[in-house]
């Protein structure tokens, strides 16, 4: 999406006033309203798909398979596909980077229910496919002006999809060290088990305890930074005349990394490419913590209806 210079200096002066006004109307801490639904891939694990009402959707699948190894780094793939775009464009190489990192350093306690043997384990394939909604899409590695940043929206989608994914019930032995068996489980769809068993979330309501004390998937919020102002969600517009960005993770129940700048103005433009001040990390970070919760509670309850649903941004 192109601006004249009227425009975005326009857009930039009401972004950095005392009192911001957004484009659409949304408050600085607002998300955008979206659709989700879950399990609608019948061949895998576990599937989400998400919808902006601009049109744009990210669809996540979940497989497993049985592999062989022993580290964390090795059972999670992930794969970023962007509609319209070469795989080895270098942002989209970063994007991936950072949706699988932040699945790495959160996944530890997960390790265990990866494990099937002494020698054998879980492998999950992370594929994602964003589709955008913008109608001057490039292929070329240099411009690439028309893309909003997805990394929230995709998360959000992975959050939904582990959450829902179901793995083979194992019914062989789980020692094999002395005599090596390949692992055989109940073909039975009804008898798998949840990566994430929701009875955890249930206790942690019934005893009143915070989410600190439950594991969950990560999730990535995207903050555009104006001056001394911040963002949630930036639309593509408020992208466009960024001084810069900042990506920050959460996870059961408080901030973890990453914790990074982003350089969401993908318009080639430098002169809204200005940076940020450790003052703007410190209330994005406080931004999160009142937001996060309450993201992490709607997604839930998706997850435990297993219908479509439906975020309005008045619940953010």
């Amino acid at each position: 999406m192109s601006f004249s210079v009227s425009e975005k200096d326009y857009l930039y002066q009401s972004l950095s006033s005392k009192t911001p006004i957004r484009p659409d109307g949304r408050k600085s801490h607002q998300l955008r309203g979206i659709e989700a639904s879950i399990n609608f891939l019948p061949n895998s694990n576990g599937s989400s798909r998400i919808r902006l009402s601009d049109g744009s959707e990210v669809i996540i699948s979940i497989k497993s398979k049985v592999v062989k190894m022993s580290t964390l780094a090795d059972l999670i793939e992930l794969d970023l596909t962007i509609d319209n775009l070469r795989d080895d464009l270098t942002f989209i190489s970063d994007w991936t980077n950072i949706l699988r990192n932040s699945l790495l350093r959160n996944f530890a306690d997960k390790f265990e229910c990866l494990k099937l043997t002494t020698r054998y384990y879980f492998k999950l394939y992370v594929d994602v496919l964003f589709l955008s909604s913008s109608s001057n899409a490039r292929t070329t590695k240099t411009d690439t002006s028309f893309l909003q940043n997805p990394l929230s929206m995709i998360s959000f989608g992975i959050y939904l999809a582990l959450k829902s994914t179901r793995l083979p019930l194992l019914i062989s032995n789980s020692n094999d060290k002395d005599i090596e068996e390949l692992p055989t489980f109940n073909d039975d769809w009804s008898s798998t088990v949840l990566l994430y068993p929701q009875d955890e979330d249930e206790e942690i309501k019934e005893n009143n305890t915070t989410s600190q004390n439950s594991s969950s998937p990560p999730l990535l919020f995207v903050l555009s930074v104006v001056k001394n102002n911040l963002f949630i969600d930036p639309s593509i517009e408020e992208q466009e005349i960024s001084d810069c960005g900042l990506v920050i993770g959460w996870c059961s129940g408080k901030v973890v990394s990453p914790i990074e700048s982003l350089n969401l103005n993908q318009s080639g433009s430098s002169e809204y490419i200005k940076g940020m001040h450790g003052q703007n990390i410190i209330e994005g970070i406080k931004m999160i913590e009142n937001v996060a919760a309450t993201v992490s509670k709607g997604l839930d309850e998706i997850v435990k209806d297993g219908n479509n649903s439906v975020f309005m941004d008045s619940i953010f």
